[in-house]
């Protein structure tokens, strides 16, 4: 008996930065960690911290479609300043950071902060993006122990990324 098999899969296409129609082997897929080295929190307490984002694949993202959503737990708060090139990371020093090139669409209660990757900027093949955030503790009670996620929003396009299965990060952080 002789089977014949065809795949029917519609090919994936992208655009350049030169704003060409490019058709991409495979989709994207990003992963992610968080630069945190102090994770104890006195009262009052701010810290610097760093969300890198990788494509792992080499398929370029398509423009402005990034999205990623940084969560403190409760008794912290977060800020993004989308003007900053570095930021200060205890012993790490000043970072670079691309934070012009993204922008906060939703913060809610200031826990929770979603930013999406500006029109025009893209995450290349093999490259990355990184942004600068701060924590403070603010209400949490000493000796508490929680989390700090960043998260890739689920992408069901496969523009920018085709793994939601490692698009998570957490950080475990101390309140003194």
């Amino acid at each position: 008996m002789l089977v014949i098999s065809q795949s029917l899969a519609q090919p994936r296409f992208s655009y350049d930065q030169a704003g060409n129609r490019v058709q991409r082997s495979s989709p994207p897929d990003l992963v992610l960690n968080l630069v945190l080295l102090q994770a104890n929190f006195g009262a009052n307490a701010a810290q610097n911290f760093v969300v890198n984002i990788f494509e792992v694949v080499g398929t370029a993202t398509s423009s402005g479609t990034v999205e990623l959503v940084v969560t403190a737990p409760v008794g912290y708060t977060l800020s993004f300043n989308n003007s900053i090139t570095t930021i200060n990371v205890f012993a790490l020093g000043n970072q670079t950071v691309n934070n012009p090139n993204w922008t906060a669409t939703n913060i809610v209660a200031n826990r929770q902060i979603t930013v999406k990757m500006n029109a025009g900027q893209y995450i290349a093949a093999g490259g990355s993006s990184a942004l600068g955030f701060t924590i403070t503790r603010t209400t949490a009670n000493s000796g508490s122990t929680s989390s700090i996620t960043a998260s890739i929003t689920n992408d069901s396009t496969l523009t920018y990324d085709s793994n939601s299965s490692n698009n998570i990060y957490a950080r475990i952080i101390n309140a003194l």
